[in-house]
């Protein structure tokens, strides 16, 4: 007599689908301060696993692999050899706040005398455009005579610097730490740019309070 059980087979993923494990892996990686507190110990693996699974969109079934992931995850990161380095550069830095500044973004060969016409703070040359972050003022004059060699322009403005010692040009890390605390805070920089010992950051009018706010504390918080 034919054996009636049917023996279930284990399910098996789908072609090209990410595991559980590289799923919680590649989420961990975007998220610097998550995987700084693993490595040093201070998360809570299980609350960190249920926030985990509802990112991920898994079921609650997937709770304990999540867990696994995480706490085995937790076992092969090392607390990053930079971050005392890192934090003694921030430590000596300064930061100061600069409002009414605009980003103007002009066609690779737009003609050299136009730069004449602007008050210039920064001048990044790119490959599909030239971004030139100037001052606001008569920036509307400028804008109607010159349309045609203009890409975009953002207003509204503020410029947030930090000068660090000559220590950052070498010192990794220096750029996440500054920019870790405002990505958890929901505070987007809309422009980054690093000129030797100078991290220069933009925001717009209504983030720029609450960056300032939190940058300081980061100075702040190095130098204790």
């Amino acid at each position: 007599m034919a054996n009636s059980r049917i023996r279930r087979r284990k399910s098996v993923p789908a072609a090209g689908a990410l595991s559980v494990a590289e799923r919680v892996r590649r989420l961990v990686n975007l998220k610097p301060q998550v995987r700084d507190g693993l490595a040093s110990g201070l998360v809570n693996h299980s609350e960190l696993s249920r926030q985990f699974v509802q990112e991920l969109g898994l079921s609650r079934s997937s709770f304990h692999a999540v867990l696994s992931s995480v706490k085995r995850l937790a076992s092969e990161l090392e607390k990053p050899a930079f971050a005392e380095e890192a934090k003694r550069v921030v430590a000596r830095s300064t930061i100061s706040l600069k409002t009414d500044v605009a980003v103007v973004r002009m066609f690779p060969h737009f003609p050299e005398k136009l730069r004449s016409q602007l008050k210039i703070f920064h001048l990044v040359q790119g490959t599909a455009a030239v971004s030139l972050i100037v001052a606001a003022d008569n920036l509307d004059e400028f804008i109607k005579k010159n349309r045609e060699h203009i890409l975009e322009v953002r207003k509204n403005l503020t410029e947030i610097t930090i000068v660090s010692p000559k220590e950052i040009v070498s010192t990794a890390g220096v750029l996440l730490s500054l920019l870790s605390p405002l990505y958890s805070q929901g505070i987007n920089a809309e422009e980054v740019l690093s000129a030797h010992t100078d991290t220069i950051l933009l925001f717009s009018e209504a983030d720029a309070n609450r960056a300032f706010s939190v940058l300081n504390q980061v100075i702040s918080d190095a130098r204790k």
